[in-house]
């Protein structure tokens, strides 16, 4: 994958999360690549707040730009291990549940803070 599907993956999930008033943080190699030297990364990492009731909206929303994923094994996945893999165009995009809402706030790479 090519930096602008990388790219272009990061703002289909983050119009997704805004719709849907989802609190998240971009984390893992990309995150550390917004804050020292560019490196190559396999996957973008998501830290989630996703309510429960709110998560069939959202993955329905997925769905329709273009994401792939089993819709009930992701379900599952979430509520039980707290983590899932979804993947867009072969690029696997990680979920991981935060306990609290107040890790969504520290610094890391959020596009809702980029001008």
């Amino acid at each position: 994958m090519n930096p602008d599907d990388l790219i272009e993956v990061m703002v289909a999930s983050a119009e997704v999360f805004s719709k849907h008033r989802v609190k998240y943080s971009v984390v893992g190699g990309m995150a550390a690549s917004y804050w020292s030297e560019p490196r190559f990364t396999k996957n973008l990492d998501f830290l989630l707040a996703i309510p429960q009731l709110q998560l069939p909206a959202v993955l329905e929303s997925l769905l329709e730009r273009g994401f792939q994923f089993d819709t009930m094994s992701v379900i599952r996945e979430w509520t039980q291990e707290h983590m899932t893999v979804l993947s867009y165009r072969g690029f696997p995009v990680d979920w991981l549940r935060t306990a609290e809402d107040s890790c969504l706030t520290s610094p890391f790479f959020r596009w809702d803070r980029l001008d």
